[in-house]
């Protein structure tokens, strides 16, 4: 039985190393030039963000001062947990938490600020203490964080979980808009809203973030 004879091609479609090697190298090359771009936008985005948490808490002061005629003020002193009166939390000269305390309403913190579904203010104070905002952290910095510490001066000594803050109001003069003690109305503001210091970013260490050091060892409801 004579067969015809058919052609077989030795040829095969593929890439040779050096091909290859030379796609990797240009994949290399287009990640390289594009991922400091992504980084740049993404930086961005996080800073935009903090911009806006900024915003968020000045027109919380401004909600605040619609409602009560005046600012939050800036507390008393550091160890004073926030002041409920028959339940309810105290507001203007009566409230000894500070003005992060006194805004929670107008950042949906209002459950933390009524200090939960605790029947008795010592467990009130606590909750509030301990509830973290996310409009109190920039994101270039960290996530929503607390620090647990115990001082005598601070809810008798006991161990107290405290929820911390990036931002910061007032001043060592006492001449912004976060007074202690006694709250700051519109019309005592001679400089004008536009010149005068409300609430900025706290100057703190970012390598000790989570511990105890200063103006970051304290909750944000702290005078």
């Amino acid at each position: 039985m004579n067969r015809s004879p058919h052609p077989v091609s030795a040829w095969r479609a593929g890439f040779t190393l050096i091909e290859l090697i030379v796609v990797i190298a240009i994949i290399g090359i287009l990640i390289g030039l594009t991922l400091p771009a992504i980084q740049k936008v993404r930086e961005a985005a996080v800073r935009l963000q903090c911009a806006n948490n900024l915003k968020q808490i000045g027109l919380a002061f401004h909600n605040h001062h619609a409602q009560h005629q005046f600012f939050p003020s800036g507390g008393w002193d550091w160890y004073w947990p926030p002041t409920y009166v028959n339940g309810r939390p105290a507001v203007g000269a009566q409230q000894r938490a500070g003005w992060g305390f006194q805004i929670l309403p107008f950042i949906e913190g209002d459950v933390a600020w009524r200090g939960g579904q605790a029947s008795e203010d010592l467990d009130r104070q606590l909750v509030a203490v301990g509830a973290t905002n996310r409009t109190f952290f920039c994101p270039a910095r960290r996530s929503p964080q607390t620090v647990t510490f115990s001082d005598p001066s601070y809810f008798g000594g006991i161990s107290v979980t405290s929820a911390l803050c990036d931002y910061a109001g007032s001043n060592s003069e006492g001449t912004g808009v976060v007074r202690r003690y006694i709250p700051t109305r519109i019309a005592e503001i001679t400089d004008g809203t536009s010149n005068t210091l409300m609430v900025g970013e706290k100057r703190m260490n970012l390598a000790l973030m989570g511990q105890q050091q200063l103006d970051d060892d304290i909750g944000y409801t702290s005078g």
